[in-house]
């Protein structure tokens, strides 16, 4: 209980009080460089694992992100058989230096984003003939010779 109620004094000392995300996100396990920009919660936006992501030299996380790293699929499984109780599925977030990650991205678990990248989330409404068709697009934009890998 009283655990509890650190955490939301600190959270708002942080959040509300200092307006000091980067700090936030770092007491809470982020490793990240310098020069970096948090437009978000660091509590919602790095998950329950922030101690495995790793952000670079000016990164800039806007509203809505979210990083994931833990595979929640493997919880579907575990009702198939009973071998796959034990199992668990953690892998870490590394994102590169002068990258952008725009509004409500979402971060799959065991991806690297390289250096120089924008990642923008968007989401797309579109009317097909009788039904609705609605959907969730990642784009990415790549300047000097940005790239992104994934392993999920």
């Amino acid at each position: 209980m009283l655990n509890k109620i650190y955490r939301k004094l600190i959270r708002i000392w942080y959040l509300y009080i200092r307006k000091d995300r980067i700090t936030y996100a770092r007491k809470l396990g982020v490793r990240m460089g310098e020069r970096c920009q948090l437009l978000c919660d660091p509590l919602f936006a790095f998950g329950t694992e922030p101690w495995l992501i790793r952000l670079g030299n000016h990164v800039d996380v806007t509203a809505g992100v979210e990083f994931l790293n833990h595979e929640g699929g493997i919880w579907c499984a575990r009702g198939i058989d009973s071998k796959y109780e034990p199992l668990d599925k953690f892998l870490p977030i590394v994102v590169g230096d002068n990258v952008m990650i725009g509004v409500h991205s979402l971060i799959m678990p065991g991806v690297t984003i390289g250096n120089n990248v924008i990642i923008g989330g968007q989401r797309c409404h579109k009317r097909r003939a009788g039904w609705n068709h609605r959907s969730r697009h990642s784009c990415q934009a790549n300047f000097n010779g940005g790239e992104i890998h994934g392993s999920a």
